[in-house]
């Protein structure tokens, strides 16, 4: 079988995302979860928000963990500053992860009724705000996510001395 010519596809099939262009994205994420949380109002009938939030907080993580990847697989020189930068993504991973910890948390406390009397309320009579203390918790977690991923974009090219971009096979150590 012969594959058609690009003129011939029905259809654009866009080119996939460079390790900078898949940084700066997760970035823009990271953004909109921040000012998601930032504008929760939390109330006891936030649980499905709450889940919500915690499922965004997730998808965080392993979007950061795909980001890792993408930018090893790039095999470049392993500079300082790219190594430093690969650190910090997967704290970045580590710390979205934890939020969506904590926002599960938040989501338990609004949502665990005591089962003898059959009521509508909380358990526990601080409920709202042990939730709202995960709620800040998870944002503080990744309050600073987005600029640390746009910051992991200037060590992501390899560099050999000042001879510019270049593979790591093609740099000595």
């Amino acid at each position: 079988m012969t594959t058609p010519s690009v003129d011939a596809l029905p259809f654009d099939v866009p080119a996939p995302l460079t390790p900078i262009e898949q940084l700066l994205v997760l970035a823009d994420h990271y953004t909109h979860h921040n000012d998601a949380i930032d504008t929760f109002r939390l109330s006891y009938s936030s649980d499905p928000d709450l889940g919500a939030h915690a499922d965004s907080a997730q998808r965080l993580a392993h979007e950061t963990l795909a980001a890792v990847k993408a930018v090893q697989d790039q095999q470049l020189y392993e500079s300082r500053e790219l190594i430093d930068a690969v650190v910090r993504l997967k704290q970045l991973a580590y710390l979205s992860n934890e939020a969506a910890l904590h926002l599960a948390d938040a989501r338990e406390a609004l949502t665990t009724r005591p089962a003898a009397t059959g009521s509508t309320e909380p358990d526990h009579p601080n409920a709202l705000e042990i939730a709202g203390r995960q709620v800040r918790l998870a944002g503080e977690l990744t309050a600073l996510a987005p600029q640390a991923a746009v910051e992991s974009t200037t060590a992501s090219p390899g560099k050999c001395a000042d001879a510019g971009p270049l593979p790591a096979s093609q740099c000595r150590s």
